[in-house]
């Protein structure tokens, strides 16, 4: 399947669309109106048709990637669909709240998305647990709250274990406070039926979480989920009703294997004006936010930018139904961008700071006397990289198949 080119003839017209508006004519505009746009449009058709089809009683857009989505679902649908709600959840509130349902070391590491490099701090955090008041019973096994877990063999890290072991009593304590809070905040919505939650993907840790909460608390509704992305190799799909727009288990699974180093991307275009869900508190709310991460940064006023541009694309064409719902044809442009970009999408973009898992630029400039000098830390910084081919242009400067080179690379270097 060509990637690039079976889209070419619709985003013709999408171009010659954007050069003919009253508007920005910045890197981020034209990524906001004619990739990011025609992919969300695409996206939330997809969806309406499925929940339609599935007679959905009720849509969850989950907090924070659901954000936009919401939006323009309800730009695009106002009259057309089932109710929908902006719900707000993180993976961090719904599986601390779930830990006590199932509090075995290794059920609770499963149901954890754990990052390449973590802490102790992060390990406790992510357990629902102020990291802060455990310093003396980590002293207790000679750590401290920054020593390094390896996250590859967590399951049998005996250390890992014992650290939980001793701390497991609060953890359930904690667990079941959250989740008297979670059913307080949950009964606002009166679930019942068929229940569409709305993501970006990408492994299903979240609608799992979820739905063991809500038949904890007896509620029988059927929780389907609704996703741009299923990692095709998610076990969660076993267990859960789930289904990825652009790809899943035996739908697209050689672009997953492409797609996959756009994802960081793509959750960025997807950014909320406010911070993640830190957990469910029984106050009228119902939950405590972190801090907006890029509050007042370059990074959200250019992603917002983008977003303003998208809704015009999408504001334009919301009540037109006989443009395509291919996936394929729907991501084509975003996938072109940034899978072969230019030099200057690569500065613009690769500029940018994401926080997590620590902030870092999404494709750092490096200067070829730095690859000279150093390589080793560069091949560091190139695997760290969230957009290895932003950044092998930025290196580069040529015009190269940077896909083709960052596979290869992949093969070469197993750990990256």
């Amino acid at each position: 399947m060509n990637f690039y080119d079976k889209s070419n003839l619709f985003y013709k017209k999408v171009e010659e669309e954007y050069l003919s508006r009253d508007g920005g004519n910045s890197v981020f505009d034209y990524v906001g109106y004619c990739c990011f746009g025609p992919l969300v449009r695409g996206f939330l058709r997809w969806i309406n048709s499925q929940v339609n089809n599935e007679q959905i009683n009720c849509i969850l857009f989950f907090s924070r990637d659901g954000y936009f989505m919401k939006q323009m679902y309800s730009l695009m649908f106002e009259e057309d669909s089932p109710r929908s709600f902006y719900f707000y959840a993180s993976r961090r509130a719904l599986q601390v709240a779930s830990i006590h349902l199932n509090p075995n070391y290794v059920d609770v590491m499963k149901s954890m998305f754990i990052p390449r490099r973590i802490t102790y701090k992060w390990l406790i955090e992510r357990w629902g647990l102020d990291s802060i008041l455990y310093v003396d019973e980590l002293a207790k096994f000679g750590l401290n709250l920054g020593d390094y877990v390896d996250s590859v063999s967590i399951l049998e890290n005996d250390m890992v274990k014992k650290v939980y072991a001793q701390l497991k009593d609060d953890i359930i304590t904690n667990s079941n406070n959250e989740f008297d809070a979670f059913k307080a905040y949950v009964d606002q919505f009166g679930l019942e039926g068929k229940i569409a939650v709305v993501d970006i993907g990408w492994y299903g840790n979240m609608q799992n979480s979820f739905a063991r909460l809500l038949n904890a608390l007896g509620n029988n509704a059927e929780v389907i989920g609704y996703y741009l992305g299923v990692v095709p190799q998610s076990e969660k799909q076993k267990e859960n009703c789930m289904h990825g727009y652009l790809f899943q288990a035996g739908k697209n699974e050689l672009l997953y294997e492409t797609a996959r180093y756009l994802c960081t991307l793509l959750e960025l275009c997807f950014m909320a004006p406010h911070g993640s869900l830190k957990k469910y508190v029984l106050c009228d709310q119902g939950v405590e936010l972190e801090d907006f991460e890029y509050l007042d940064t370059l990074t959200s006023e250019k992603v917002f930018s983008l977003q303003e541009s998208a809704k015009d694309y999408i504001s334009k064409h919301k009540n037109e139904d006989t443009d395509t719902i291919d996936p394929i044809i729907c991501f084509g442009q975003f996938y072109k961008a940034f899978m072969r970009p230019t030099k200057e999408l690569a500065i613009c973009f690769g500029d940018l700071e994401i926080t997590e898992p620590y902030t870092m630029r999404i494709a750092e400039k490096i200067q070829i006397f730095e690859m000279i000098a150093h390589p080793s830390i560069v091949r560091e910084k190139y695997i760290n990289s969230s957009w290895k081919m932003g950044f092998l242009k930025r290196l580069m400067r040529i015009p190269l198949p940077y896909e083709e080179l960052v596979i290869i690379s992949k093969k070469v270097y197993k750990k990256q």
